[in-house]
């Protein structure tokens, strides 16, 4: 078994066995990783384990040199997960060894894995914090069929559903209103206090990805005034529930659940068995409650962080988010405990 890092001239065989691997989701596509390459000004890491010229398990990983030595992430950038992909047995463990000695260099500061909801099993390498996640997925075999949707959410969510028919919201595919979804974006991360993907993400998606069909973007309009959008990704078996986005003021005409039943119809009709609601916070009772109402069921995962430069714990948050931008260093409540 060989471990090699993967480059450029490896997109089409990575694509393949990744294409065909259970847990096959964005975070691991090449296109993702041109995407991370581009927003972080990091290095792709990408580790294949190769058995006779046959490219038999990956890993992704990219890594972000800065004040305090390089941070490995698997994967960087809002919680997107990574962790291995093919075939388990001894090409995982070959490329886990791998992962291994690649990080054990003197200059290495921390590495995180956020390990995959569809194989949430534990990294075999040494960790100083776990911190978990609810991962929630919902089937959506049949449900281009509006009426079996509605069968397979609980009452409040049908309710929503009949809430914004009443206040008059229309929804439509708008490929070309990624100007008004980071507009939303950016106002509601204002009012969670929370940080706002970059510029550069609105404008990469559409030049990295194809539009109609590894994304589509929702939009929702009241009086023919944008109230809602919602993006929405295509890979493997599962559409991804990215980023959805609200006005305030309009969010009572409940035009998130036209979005999602809309997209979700769609999606069942493009042959995509799962939406993929994405990682939850455990103390975020009420998004998760969302997310049931909808048919979701939980499939937990954790993030594994290693230290190897305990300045890092001594450091501010400010002072991280600023040195190594969209990666992961450490979970940010252990730096209250070291001060």
């Amino acid at each position: 078994m060989r471990i090699a890092v993967l480059s450029e001239e490896d997109a089409g065989r990575y694509e393949a066995l990744c294409a065909g691997a259970d847990g096959f989701t964005l975070f691991h596509s090449w296109k993702y990783r041109r995407l991370l390459l581009a927003l972080l000004d990091c290095r792709a890491l990408y580790l294949g384990a190769e058995e006779g010229g046959r490219l038999a398990a990956v890993l992704p990983l990219m890594a972000r040199s800065g004040r305090y030595g390089v941070v490995y992430n698997s994967l960087p950038f809002f919680g997107s997960h990574g962790g291995v992909l093919g075939e388990a047995g001894a090409a995982e463990a070959a490329l886990w060894k791998g992962f291994r000695d690649l990080i054990s260099g003197a200059d290495t500061a921390s590495v995180n894995v956020v390990m995959n909801p569809f194989r949430p099993v534990a990294p075999p390498f040494p960790c100083d914090f776990t911190d978990t996640r609810i991962g929630q997925v919902t089937p959506i075999d049949g449900c281009a069929d509006p009426d079996v949707l509605r069968r397979r959410i609980v009452a409040s969510a049908r309710y929503d559903v009949r809430v914004a028919e009443r206040n008059g919201i229309s929804v439509a595919i708008e490929n070309d209103a990624f100007a008004s979804l980071e507009e939303m974006h950016r106002e509601r991360m204002e009012n969670l206090g929370g940080q706002a993907k970059p510029h550069e993400f609105f404008t990469l998606v559409p030049e990295i990805f194809q539009v109609g069909h590894d994304y589509d973007l929702y939009v929702a309009r009241r009086d023919r005034a944008v109230v809602a959008a919602l993006l929405v990704f295509y890979c493997g078996a599962a559409a991804e529930y990215f980023m959805p986005a609200v006005r305030p003021e309009h969010r009572s005409s409940q035009p998130t659940a036209a979005l999602v039943f809309r997209a979700m119809q769609d999606a069942a009709a493009r042959g995509y068995r799962l939406w993929n609601w994405g990682g939850t916070w455990p103390s975020q009772e009420g998004v998760m409650r969302f997310k049931r109402n909808w048919g979701a069921a939980d499939r937990p995962y954790s993030y594994y962080t290693a230290v190897a430069n305990k300045a890092l714990l001594r450091a501010s948050a400010a002072e991280l988010v600023a040195a190594y931008p969209g990666f992961y260093t450490v979970p940010f409540a252990q730096l209250a405990r070291q001060a």
